[in-house]
């Protein structure tokens, strides 16, 4: 599905854009918001895509939206084609989708595990500090309270 979002959406850019493209794989709307937060905290410039937080996991307010807020939107998807680089989350639900904006557009992908656990989110962390991100003190101290 992704990589069809892909193929459907990215579109060339005549320029490299100040953006990161992070393919979340399969994970809940909760975990995607953390993916982000992480990302936003290292002041990442980011396309997540699928994303399912904001939409799936809002407030039940009892009235109906048939498009509720959050997500990527159509604009965001097409730019992806120009970003930087591009980190997949997965490689089964992301990597396929990573290699083909790759190989179509030239946007350089690693393939990560899903930022679960100590090592694979610290790997997560320094794929986006390689991207230009900066470690803020907030997560070094959440790293420092974790159990190895």
């Amino acid at each position: 599905m992704v990589k069809g979002i892909v193929e459907g959406f990215a579109a060339k850019s005549n320029e490299k854009l100040n953006q990161v493209n992070i393919i979340p794989g399969y994970v809940e709307p909760s975990d995607m918001a953390e993916i982000k937060r992480i990302a936003e905290l290292m002041r990442i410039k980011s396309v997540v895509f699928p994303d399912t937080s904001g939409v799936l996991n809002g407030p039940i307010t009892g009235i109906y939206e048939m498009y509720p807020r959050g997500g990527t939107t159509i604009r965001e998807l097409t730019s992806t084609g120009g970003s930087q680089s591009t980190i997949a989350l997965g490689p089964i639900a992301s990597g396929p989708a990573a290699k083909q904006l790759d190989v179509k557009f030239k946007v350089p992908c690693q393939i990560l595990q899903l930022p679960i656990g100590i090592r694979a989110t610290d790997e997560y962390i320094n794929a986006l500090r390689l991207s230009g991100g900066v470690v803020p003190d907030e997560l070094e101290f959440e790293r420092g309270q974790a159990v190895i």
